[in-house]
């Protein structure tokens, strides 16, 4: 049983961590989480935008559905926490 991702979910792994540490600070989240518990608006507009401009909400929609057509480990990639 292979248990070790292959070079392309490594780079999906790659992008996600650096787009996440340039766009979203832990400050960032600190700003939003607050100003939505205050029940203001918040905007992370900018930050969705990337995510969407590189694929990832849809990255297990099937190819025949305009996804990416991947599978859960590479959905498991972009959400998992790095250590």
């Amino acid at each position: 049983m292979e248990l070790d991702f292959t070079a392309e979910q490594d780079e999906l792994r790659d992008t996600v961590r650096a787009v996440l540490s340039a766009e979203c600070s832990p400050a960032t989240v600190r700003e939003v989480v607050e100003a939505r518990t205050a029940g203001k608006p918040a905007a992370a507009d900018a930050l969705w935008g990337h995510m969407v401009e590189l694929g990832w909400p849809a990255l297990t929609v099937p190819e025949a559905a305009g996804g990416l057509g991947l599978g859960t480990v590479e959905l498991a990639v972009v959400a998992k926490r790095p250590r």
